[in-house]
């Protein structure tokens, strides 16, 4: 019988990405350990901010881990075991391999929905400073370019003053006043088109009559929550975990592990009121439009 292999887990259970690659993570443990993990408690139970102390992480004796970037990545590279990383800010970790999301084909695949949407007009929406958000942008804006249109982009650093809150709001409904209307609006992820919405609502604009609005993560949590509810880009984070532990399986048993790549792959758009209209420029049809709609 095989030796029960050691795991930690040091991924948050906030947002559906994460959630999607622990499913993965749990189904090829099911069906090729026996794994055992160590993962983060339930907040009422934590006795650090981080939920996980680097003691606790070297008392556990693992065998191998699956983090996500945070406050203890360097840290948790000391403990010299074979570790796999999603980065949030970084692409890359020096000879650790990494789960990143297709975003390439995220930005082509949401220039590609909102086109068929009959838009001419067409924005992008996410953070200056993270590569993920950058490469769905330029993705997205040489599309649109492609299909003979323009993109216009609001790229706001990653910092506090423009990610959260009223005054982040405030600068964004600012933005959405000055765009042509109607317009097909791509965001970074799911967190951003909800900030979209709510500056929508700031701004008095109609969706998706003036600014339709697509997502990306496919987040239950986040596109139901939002009025109207958010279309998105789902990705296959199930598989990606699943690959994930396999390749630390791999790793775990001597393989080399330098440069290699868990790709996070994108399947569809899931279209909801967000994104349900064909552009029309007529204003007087597009209002006889969302009155049959309402």
């Amino acid at each position: 019988m095989r030796r029960l292999i050691r795991v930690i887990l040091v991924v948050d259970t906030a947002r559906e990405y994460e959630r999607g690659l622990l499913r993965g993570i749990a189904k090829y443990a099911q069906l090729h350990g026996p794994w055992t993990f160590l993962k983060k408690p339930a907040y009422y139970l934590q006795s650090t901010k981080a939920g996980l102390s680097i003691p606790q992480l070297r008392n556990f004796q693992a065998d191998g881990i699956i983090t996500c970037e945070g406050p203890l990545i360097q840290r948790i590279l000391e403990l010299n075991v074979p570790t796999i990383i999603s980065p949030y800010k970084h692409s890359a970790f020096e000879d650790v391999p990494v789960i990143l999301p297709d975003s390439e084909s995220i930005g082509r695949l949401g220039a590609e929905h909102l086109l068929a949407c009959g838009f001419k007009h067409f924005a992008f929406c996410g953070f200056a400073d993270l590569p993920w958000s950058q490469i769905r942008g330029e993705c997205f804006a040489n599309t649109v370019r492609q299909a003979g249109y323009s993109c216009l982009f609001d790229h706001r650093p990653f910092t506090p003053k423009y990610r959260s809150g009223e005054k982040a709001l405030h600068f964004l409904a600012q933005w959405l006043e000055d765009l042509p209307k109607p317009i097909g609006l791509m965001a970074c992820n799911d967190d951003c088109s909800q900030q979209v919405v709510e500056a929508c609502k700031m701004a008095q604009l109609r969706i998706p009559e003036e600014i339709a609005i697509l997502g990306v993560n496919d987040d239950p949590m986040v596109c139901a929550f939002t009025n109207p509810p958010l279309s998105s880009i789902a990705l296959d984070t199930d598989r990606a975990g699943y690959n994930a532990a396999e390749l630390l399986d791999r790793i775990m048993s001597g393989q080399s592990s330098s440069g290699q790549v868990v790709t996070v792959r994108a399947t569809r758009v899931v279209r909801r009121p967000s994104t349900d209209i064909m552009a029309i420029d007529d204003p007087l049809a597009s209002q006889a439009l969302h009155y049959i709609r309402t």
